[in-house]
C-alpha cells in the first residue's frame, strides 16, 4: 500500500505544481514524461479513467478529511483539471 501511495503522490504533485506554477514552472517540464509513462506506450491509462481516478481520490479525501467541504472538492478538481486534460490529449 505504501508503494501505491508513493506512485500516486508523485503524479499528483507534478499536476498540482504545474497548474499552480504557471508556464515557467519546472513541473511543466515533467508533464511530457508523465504523459508518456501513462499513455498507450506505457501504463496505457485510457482517457476516461482519469475522471474515475479523480472521483475515487476525492471520495477518499471526503471520507478521511474531517474538514472536507464542497469548496475543497472543487479546488482539487480545478487544480488538477488542466493536468488531466494534458494527460488525456498526450497519450
Amino acid at each position: 500500500m505504501k508503494r501505491q501511495a508513493l506512485m500516486l503522490q508523485d503524479p499528483l504533485f507534478v499536476l498540482a505544481v504545474a497548474a499552480q506554477g504557471g508556464k515557467n514552472s519546472p513541473a511543466r517540464y515533467s508533464m511530457p514524461g508523465l504523459a508518456e509513462k501513462h499513455g498507450h506506450k506505457g501504463l496505457d491509462i485510457r482517457p476516461e479513467l482519469y475522471e474515475v481516478g479523480l472521483d475515487a481520490l476525492l471520495e477518499t479525501v471526503k471520507r478521511h478529511d474531517p474538514e472536507h467541504s464542497h469548496e475543497i472538492d472543487e479546488a482539487w478538481r480545478t487544480t488538477l483539471a488542466s493536468g488531466i486534460e494534458y494527460m488525456r490529449s498526450h497519450r
